[in-house]
């Protein structure tokens, strides 16, 4: 299964929430993250992180919070060796499972560079109702992980 990459910012609430998931249901995910906070969020990303340390596999950089999300996610893609990434977001409940699938579908098909799938938005009202959305993909062409971010 590829690595599941998360730039983050100043959301601590939201990428514990989406760790907790990938414990519960996913706990063989590896994970990258790239902080990107202020300061002042320093100290509860960093209880985070050693909160889920010892369950799930974090990879944690850190970024002062002048860099953009494209400079952190460039700098985190020459840092790291794996020939396959998930490009998730701290608010996204990602299922594995079918980026395994996808992975193997680009291992088997190398005239691709990704694969991207749908999303589904959902959205609590008020009045204990949900609203439910599918958001299609577009395609991204260029040939460098560079240039399609």
């Amino acid at each position: 299964m590829p690595k599941l990459f998360i730039p983050s910012r100043n959301r601590p609430s939201s990428l514990s929430n989406v760790l907790s998931y990938l414990v519960k249901f996913y706990p063989k995910t590896e994970i990258i993250i790239a902080d990107g906070s202020n300061a002042s969020y320093n100290s509860a990303y960093k209880k985070i992180v050693t909160h889920f340390k010892n369950k799930i596999n974090i990879q944690y950089f850190i970024y002062d919070s002048s860099l953009s999300m494209a400079e952190r996610v460039i700098d985190v893609l020459k840092k790291i060796d794996d020939e396959f990434i998930i490009f998730g977001s701290d608010d996204d409940f990602p299922v594995m499972d079918f980026f395994s699938k996808a992975e193997l579908f680009l291992k088997d098909n190398s005239d691709y560079t990704l694969a991207i799938g749908g999303t589904v938005a959902l959205r609590i009202l008020d009045n204990n109702s949900a609203q439910s959305k599918l958001l299609y993909s577009r395609s991204i062409e260029q040939n460098s992980p560079n240039q399609r971010i």
